[in-house]
């Protein structure tokens, strides 16, 4: 009797040691390296309850996610912590995250390999050497201004926008994300790329890297000669200057697939989209800037589309249904706290993707001389 009841004692606590094990490795956990940060902004979109243990002793914060939309940004929730001095910290975040952005956070390190539910990252503008996201399915990746020197994307054959401009990345392969829209790899050290896999790009920025003249023509031969937009938009289009080959380079060859190939910072060619039209997502986005912290809401309401679904005060929905709607709810759209965000922003960190260019945090998105999205 007495073997009985240790044996089934042994059992039970292996079983409760199977358990234990269990729950620790579907436990999904983000981890962030802070260097010297009194202050940091992130946000956060997923499934269920998640956990923020910001590392300085201070109570764990918990709350409820929500589904994210990539598109309007609508279910991303901020979360800020205050620190009461300068040191190193580390975050934990312990939840199912579908969505993280932690853009100008000071970040030295950034681990979301335990994770692998994460969908959307953005992590812009910090102090990453590397950046693991082989156990990630990604759809969107910004990871721009950092200082990686390698990116694998191999296992997210679902990634539809790659921004890894600003890095010092010597070779990147993108032939497993057969689904890439937007690529932006400029301010880079690639010598070489292959968009042969990439039947869905349309819009390849790779601006001062290294390729010669040779490897842009081998580049242009990789290019679809598909019409990846709708009939009578804007199909793909390809930028390249400030490479050591861009004025020799044989564009022919792009546009022969029905590339708009662009040299510099204009359309090679006037006939392709006069130059009065040439959309600059740089210049367009600081005069919404300058009409909002202007109240110049007259110039700023001929640049809507309609309709526009936002809020009043931050708090209540409404839908913005022509130019006059949004005239006469001026004041209570751009509400102060909203317009301080909005002005701390600078728009030489824009992130675009296939759906529009972004400032800061997704509080605006622009696309073809167009406010999208007013996120406030």
């Amino acid at each position: 009797m007495k073997n009985k009841i240790l044996i089934f004692a042994l059992l039970s606590s292996f079983f409760a040691f199977i358990a234990s094990s269990c729950n620790q490795t579907t436990k999904r956990q983000i981890t962030m390296t802070l260097s010297n940060n009194v202050e940091t902004l992130i946000l956060l979109a997923g499934e269920g309850s998640a956990t923020i243990d910001w590392g300085d002793g201070t109570v764990v914060e918990t709350d409820e996610l929500t589904v994210f939309d990539s598109y309007t940004f609508e279910g991303a929730q901020e979360y800020r912590h205050e620190y009461a001095s300068s040191a190193v910290r580390k975050i934990t975040i312990t939840g199912n995250v579908t969505m993280l952005m932690c853009n100008n956070a000071g970040l030295t390190a950034l681990d979301v390999s335990k994770n692998p539910t994460l969908m959307h990252l953005y992590c812009n503008d910090n102090q990453l050497t590397a950046l693991d996201v082989s156990r990630n399915s990604l759809r969107d990746l910004s990871c721009f201004n950092n200082r990686l020197t390698a990116l694998d994307v191999s296992n997210s054959p679902g990634l539809e926008t790659l921004v890894c401009n600003a890095n010092q990345l010597t070779a990147l392969d993108v032939s497993h994300n057969t689904v890439l829209e937007y690529f932006n790899c400029t301010d880079n050290q690639l010598t070489a790329l292959d968009l042969s896999h990439n039947t869905a790009l349309h819009a390849v920025i790779i601006s001062n890297n290294k390729f010669t003249a040779n490897a842009l023509n081998a580049m242009f031969e990789t290019l679809h000669s598909n019409l990846v937009m709708g009939e009578g938009g804007l199909s793909q289009w390809y930028r390249f200057c400030d490479n050591p080959g861009s004025a020799d380079c044989d564009t022919s060859i792009a546009k022969a697939k029905g590339w708009t190939v662009q040299i510099g910072w204009i359309e090679e060619e006037e006939e392709v989209f006069a130059e009065d039209t040439i959309f600059d997502e740089v210049e367009f986005m600081q005069k919404v800037k300058n009409a909002i912290a202007e109240n110049n809401k007259k110039w700023l309401a001929n640049y809507i589309r309609y309709p526009l679904n936002t809020t009043l005060n931050g708090q209540e929905k409404i839908i913005v249904e022509n130019r006059q709607q949004f005239i006469d709810n001026f004041e209570q759209i751009f509400y102060p706290a909203y317009k301080e965000q909005i002005e701390k922003h600078s728009v030489n960190n824009l992130f675009s993707n296939w759906q529009g260019t972004m400032l800061g945090n997704g509080e605006i998105w622009i696309s073809e001389n167009n406010v999208i999205a007013i996120n406030n």
